[in-house]
């Protein structure tokens, strides 16, 4: 089962899975600025359902980034000037 990619936090397109497979890697690319997710790595001899639980993976990682106003907040400290 594949997991839906989200759109990309930079400019909003539609990321697709990919394979690169000189390199080893699976990882989402934005089809508009090409941004590539995080990627990971394709083991020499990977079995049909190995390749599409590391291409899973790929995605979920995509998926899982931390939201774009995260750590953004700022909390003031004690004995500050709203204390």
């Amino acid at each position: 089962m594949r997991n839906e990619l989200l759109p990309c936090p930079f400019c909003g397109g539609e990321a697709a899975p990919t394979a690169h497979l000189t390199y080893s890697w699976f990882a989402p690319v934005c089809k508009s600025c090409g941004v590539r997710g995080p990627s990971v790595h394709i083991d020499s001899g990977s079995d049909p359902q190995k390749l599409r639980e590391l291409m899973n993976k790929a995605d979920a990682l995509w998926n899982s980034r931390v939201p774009a106003n995260a750590g953004n907040e700022r909390t003031p400290l004690a004995g500050g000037p709203l204390d």
